[in-house]
């Protein structure tokens, strides 16, 4: 996607129950059909959506939400079953990816689902490095960009929204691009979009998803909102 996603290893924060399944789920279809998503542009390709937190008949309902009768591209694979990364992860994408080379983007809903859990004693930061640096050699490798997506804390950071992502200093040093929605409060009818990328200027955007149409739609730059 320009200007918010280029290969390599991404990250999306959201706090729980934030709707942003949904926008993974209209980023993949955007991407599949070579149309526009949230008003950037994008390059068809096929896509691999990982959405672990649901069951098989989840995806399916809210793809036909999002859809409204028109048919679901071809190019768009959705499993809802992956092996821990160390334990079979790896080893799937890679014969995924090998049946499919077709694949440019694939979104891990959740990262938690698939993260190995942490060895007593370790230090946060040297975990946090470890394996999200496994996964961006593995975008490497694959040519892929990974989209890992995970929750955001209850603590409000006004300063830096980035360090309400969870994790340590080691989850920003370790990925190419972070994305983390915010609402100001939870029913608040927008969000703002920040996006910060090593290639990438800092961006954030005002955002609403559209509970009729099930979808995210741009406002504009926060400036421009404003």
């Amino acid at each position: 996607v320009d200007e918010i996603l280029p290969l390599g290893l991404a990250l999306l924060g959201a706090p729980p129950k934030s709707c942003k399944s949904y926008m993974c789920l209209q980023m993949c279809l955007a991407i599949c059909t070579g149309h526009d998503f949230m008003g950037f542009k994008t390059k068809p390709h096929a896509c691999l959506y990982l959405d672990l937190e649901s069951t098989r008949r989840r995806p399916k309902l809210r793809l036909n939400q999002i859809l409204q009768g028109m048919e679901a591209p071809e190019n768009l694979y959705i499993v809802t079953r992956s092996g821990p990364m160390g334990k079979g992860f790896e080893d799937e994408l890679r014969r995924t990816v090998s049946e499919h080379p077709e694949i440019k983007l694939v979104i891990v809903d959740v990262f938690k689902k698939i993260r190995p859990s942490a060895k007593r004693g370790a230090d946060p930061y040297e975990r946090d490095y470890e394996d999200f640096g496994a996964i961006k050699a593995l975008a490497d490798e694959l040519q892929l960009a990974i989209l890992l997506v995970t929750h955001t804390t209850k603590m409000k950071h006004p300063d830096d929204p980035f360090n309400e992502l969870v994790g340590s200093a080691g989850t920003m040093g370790s990925v190419d691009v972070a994305m983390v929605i915010k609402k100001d409060t939870r029913d608040a009818e927008t969000a703002k979009l920040y996006v910060s990328g090593k290639d990438l200027r800092d961006q954030c955007y005002e955002i609403r998803y559209d509970k009729q149409r099930y979808i995210w739609e741009k406002l504009g730059t926060s400036q421009e909102v404003e």
